[in-house]
């Protein structure tokens, strides 16, 4: 449903390269339910797999160190300059 609702605020979190690639490129997650996980702060019981099945963990794709270098690059350049 379409709101007609006037921003006139925008809050920016300003957090560190680093601690982003630490919480960002370390998530895993379990394909077929989308239980989350997280390689320093939220392991799963049994190193990359799921604690309900035991089904492999992934890392999705835009969670990779290359990915997440490109949506920085682009931020600093674009986004932040605003």
């Amino acid at each position: 449903k379409e709101q007609k609702v006037t921003l006139d605020r925008a809050f920016e979190f300003a957090i560190e390269d680093q601690l982003l690639f630490r919480r960002i490129t370390g998530r895993r997650v379990h394909p077929g339910s989308g239980r989350t996980y997280h390689v320093e702060f939220a392991k799963p019981k049994v190193n990359g797999k799921d604690d309900v099945t035991g089904e492999p963990l992934v890392q999705r794709s835009d969670d990779t160190e290359e990915a997440l270098t490109k949506r920085l690059v682009t931020y600093h350049s674009q986004t932040a300059p605003v």
